[in-house]
C-alpha cells in the first residue's frame, strides 16, 4: 500500500484488474472509485443497518446485538454536514432494518418486536407496528411510501406483513418462510427472499403471487437480494448456491457471480446497473454483466453489515461489526 500527501483512501476497479485499499488516484479507465469521506463512530455497539436520506443529507444507522448476546439496541442519525449525531431513538432490540420515510422527515425500523417510525423534526416515536409475538427482521416501504413491508415470524410461522403507511392498518399478510424483503424501485414488484432457495415476486397492487425464482432447494436460505435500478434483475445469495442474477420478467439466471462469497449480509447494485456491491467480510465488487469481482475494500476490519448509495449515486455508505462505525464514500 502507499499513503497520499492527503491521506485520501480510494478503492479502484478497472476491467482486468483490482486494487484493494490502493493508495493512489484512480486511473483514467476505472468504472467506479471509492474514496473515504467520512467516518462515524461512538455508536457503542455493532451497527447493523445504514440508510441514506432521501435529500442525501444524512444517514442513520440501526446497532444492537445479535444471537445469545440479544440486547436492545438504538438509531442514531448522523448529519454529513454538521459531522455529528443529530438524533437518538433508544429500540427494544437489535435495530436489523432501517430506513428513511416522508422526506427524510421520519426513520422506519425493524427492531425485534415491532416496527417503528421516529419523527426527526420532534424527535418523538410517531408510530409502533406490532403483532403479537413477532419477531420483525427486515422491512422495506415502497416508493410511493403507501406501504410498508416487514417480514418476521408470529406463533412460530413465517410472514410478510403489509402496512398501510397512511392508516396503519394491515392489508395483506402473506404467509411463507421468508428471510429478507425489497421493492422494486418502479414500485411495481414485491421481492421477498425465502428459506427454499428462492425469491417469491408480487404485485403490489394486489399483493398476488406473480412468480417464484430459482431452483426450490431446502434449507438454503435466500439472505441477500439487490434489484437493478431498472426494475429488470435481482441478484440472490444463499449458502451453498453462490450469487445469482436472475431476469425477473423471465426468471431465467443471466449469470453468477464468482468467485463466490463466503457470506453476504447485504447487497446493491450500483445506481448505474454495472455493478453489484455485497456485504461481506470486506465489502466486495462486482462486475454486473461479466459476473466477475473487479475489487475489494477491507472496509471495517471485519463483517460489512449493510450498504446503501445516496439518490443521486454520489456517495455509497457502509456499516460495520466489528469497529462499531459507518463510512460514507465518495463515488465516482
Amino acid at each position: 500500500m502507499r499513503r497520499m500527501t492527503n491521506g485520501t483512501t480510494t478503492a479502484c476497479l478497472m476491467a482486468g484488474a483490482m486494487l484493494t485499499l490502493a493508495m493512489a488516484a484512480a486511473p483514467a479507465s476505472a468504472q467506479l472509485t471509492l474514496t473515504k469521506k467520512q467516518t462515524f463512530t461512538g455508536h457503542g455497539e455493532g451497527v447493523l443497518s445504514v440508510a441514506f436520506s432521501q435529500d442525501g443529507k444524512s444517514v442513520a444507522a440501526g446497532t444492537g446485538a445479535l444471537g445469545e448476546t440479544a440486547r436492545d439496541g438504538s438509531i442514531r442519525v448522523w448529519s454529513l454536514a454538521e459531522k455529528k449525531t443529530t438524533a437518538l431513538f433508544p429500540a427494544p432490540g437489535p435495530v436489523r432494518d432501517v430506513t428513511f420515510t416522508n422526506n427524510s422527515k421520519f426513520v422506519t425500523c425493524a427492531a425485534h418486536a415491532n416496527v417503528r417510525t421516529v419523527n426527526l423534526e420532534d424527535h418523538e416515536l410517531y408510530r409502533v407496528l406490532d403483532r403479537d409475538a413477532t419477531d420483525f427482521f427486515r422491512v422495506a416501504v415502497t416508493p410511493d411510501e403507501k406501504h410498508v413491508i416487514a417480514v418476521g415470524t408470529e406463533s412460530v410461522r413465517y410472514y410478510a406483513f403489509v402496512w398501510d403507511f397512511t392508516t396503519f392498518e394491515v392489508v395483506a399478510k402473506i404467509e411463507g418462510q421468508f428471510s429478507v424483503v425489497e421493492v422494486s424501485p418502479d414500485g411495481k414488484t414485491l421481492v421477498l427472499g425465502g428459506h427454499d432457495n428462492r425469491v417469491h415476486l408480487f404485485d403490489t397492487t394486489t399483493w398476488k403471487p406473480v412468480r417464484s425464482i430459482g431452483e426450490e432447494r431446502s434449507r438454503r436460505v435466500v439472505e441477500a437480494i439487490a434489484i437493478s435500478p431498472d426494475s429488470k434483475r435481482v441478484m440472490t445469495w444463499a449458502k451453498r448456491s453462490g450469487a445469482v442474477v436472475w431476469d425477473m420478467a423471465s426468471g431465467e439466471s443471466v449469470v453468477t457471480l464468482a468467485p463466490m462469497p463466503r457470506q453476504v449480509n447485504a447487497a446493491k447494485f450500483s445506481p448505474d446497473g454495472s455493478h453489484i456491491l455485497l456485504g461481506s467480510d470486506k465489502l466486495l465488487i462486482y462486475n454486473a454483466s461479466s459476473g466477475k469481482k473487479v475489487g475489494e475494500v477491507d472496509a471495517h476490519g471485519g463483517d460489512v453489515t449493510d450498504l446503501d448509495f445516496s439518490p443521486d449515486g454520489s456517495m455509497l455508505v457502509t456499516s460495520g461489526l466489528l469497529d462499531e462505525a459507518v463510512t460514507v464514500w465518495s463515488v465516482d
